[in-house]
């Protein structure tokens, strides 16, 4: 190959390899270690009623609801709305994640720390069913989770 070319393969790799940084990361979320007690907050989608609010303080709940959360990836994020709230209360304070509206079938959205993270659908939907939400309370886009 020419030197030319090998400049433009070096470039376009490089570029690459920028994109994928830049909107691909696929990075996991940042939650509290050891967090005592969990309040979700799932409202009616577009500023809605509120539909249901739990409180967790059951350690085994808590874990199965962090390591659910724990294996979302971030994605690129859009104008959604949150729906409702996961608040962490732990020895070092309060993290707040905001649950999108589930538009994908897949997966279900929610933002931490001003970045957009993707999970699978059901992993979220068990996690919630064991910390005590019915499944008619959990959201898709403004309707009953089927």
């Amino acid at each position: 190959m020419k030197k030319r070319q090998w400049l433009w393969v070096i470039l376009t790799v490089a570029v690459g390899i920028g994109l994928m940084a830049l909107f691909g990361r696929g990075e996991s979320p940042a939650l509290p270690a050891s967090p005592t007690r969990v309040t979700i907050s799932l409202n009616e989608p577009y500023g809605g009623d509120l539909i249901v609010e739990r409180t967790i303080s059951d350690p085994e709940a808590i874990s199965a609801l962090v390591e659910s959360l724990s294996e979302a990836k971030s994605g690129r994020d859009h104008k959604c709305g949150s729906i409702g709230t996961i608040c962490f209360l732990s020895p070092v304070g309060v993290t707040v994640l905001s649950v999108l509206p589930g538009h994908d079938p897949a997966q279900y959205e929610f933002r931490l720390g001003g970045d957009l993270f993707k999970m699978k659908r059901e992993s979220y939907i068990d996690c919630l069913i064991a910390a005590g939400i019915s499944r008619e309370d959990i959201r898709l886009d403004g309707h009953p989770d089927r």
